[in-house]
């Protein structure tokens, strides 16, 4: 029962943890601020009203 716990406990840890390292919704100022490799694919990060987003080129 507890290792069950325990895992769930990871699974929550490591998923959190990686919803907050995906998200590439973060503020900005210029494009420089909006990383091109948290985007997948042909997209690349741009500063939009202070927000980054990722964009086809």
């Amino acid at each position: 029962m507890a290792g069950i716990f325990n895992l769930v406990c990871a699974m929550v840890l490591f998923l959190s943890l990686f919803i907050v390292l995906t998200n590439v919704h973060g503020k900005c100022n210029t494009d420089d601020n909006c990383p091109d490799y948290m985007c997948s694919g042909p997209k690349v990060g741009k500063c939009i009203y202070n927000i980054c987003y990722c964009i086809n080129r």
